[in-house]
């Protein structure tokens, strides 16, 4: 038998699976979701787009994701709205506002950690094709980790008003985290990194593993890294073939300078000028 819709009928269909997929509004929040999500695994909350705790809805403006269980947001026992604030050390802290790219209107959380502020995430701007790419090319790391970008693209990657901080402005960063040995440790984000050997987050600086490709005959061109060790350029060169980045691992809790080829691909994160 043949199944026949009419326009009338189709039109409904289409605008309630458009309602399903692209507006959801939850309660305690009047506006709805503009943004195209999955309500698999995100929820929408107060016009704001959520990934899922481990499946679960929570409040965003109470309670927090640790690991798989969403927790009521305390800072040294004091309750906190995670939204709006952020805990430092044991201190609440008001959130800055976050800063948008106008080259692309994608928005960053940004923190301030003692006289500098800093991007709170890995820079996502699609500089040049050959000289910027997603993780083993795939959209969704690009999501997660942000952009991998060559050195000569890094120094020129950053938004207007934000700049590849130096080696020197990396390690006044570290020192003030505690330096070399523990910075890692207190600077790595307290979810998205293999084995559970998450940090402690103690600044809001959130540093995610992304990984790099590296650049040289002797290594390959391959990816690797990913989840288990973040890579950042700095602007200081070494010499006419080096330059300075930063590391992490997974599994220490040091924060480490190194000089490779300019040619690897590392992550990005800007410093406001």
């Amino acid at each position: 038998m043949k199944v026949t819709f009419s326009k009338l009928t189709l039109a409904a269909i289409f605008a309630l699976a458009l309602a399903f997929t692209i507006s959801c509004a939850e309660k305690g929040g009047d506006k709805k979701c503009a943004e195209i999500f999955n309500p698999d695994n995100s929820f929408c909350y107060d016009g704001v787009v959520y990934d899922k705790c481990d499946g679960m809805k929570y409040n965003p403006s109470t309670h927090i994701c640790t690991g798989k269980t969403a927790t009521r947001a305390k800072c040294n026992e004091v309750e906190y709205n995670p939204s709006t604030q952020i805990c430092v050390g044991q201190t609440v802290r008001t959130r800055l506002d976050p800063l948008t790219d106008s080259r692309d209107g994608k928005t960053y959380k940004t923190v301030e950690i003692g006289s500098q502020i800093w991007m709170a995430e890995n820079l996502n701007y699609d500089a040049d094709l050959l000289d910027s790419k997603c993780y083993e090319n795939k959209q969704g790391n690009c999501a997660k980790y942000g952009m991998l970008y060559n050195w000569k693209t890094a120094m020129k990657s950053c938004p207007k008003g934000w700049h590849l901080p130096s080696k020197e402005e990396w390690q006044a960063l570290v020192d003030l985290a505690g330096g070399n040995k523990i910075a890692g440790k207190k600077l790595k984000a307290k979810s998205g990194w293999n084995k559970n050997y998450h940090g402690m987050d103690d600044y809001g600086f959130s540093a995610l593993p992304g990984g790099s490709r590296l650049g040289t005959i002797v290594y390959g061109t391959s990816f690797g890294g990913a989840g288990s060790a973040g890579n950042w350029w700095s602007s200081t060169e070494y010499d006419s073939n080096d330059a300075y980045y930063w590391s992490m691992g997974y599994d220490l809790e040091h924060a480490n300078c190194r000089n490779y080829s300019k040619t690897s691909l590392f992550s990005v994160r800007c410093l406001q000028d």
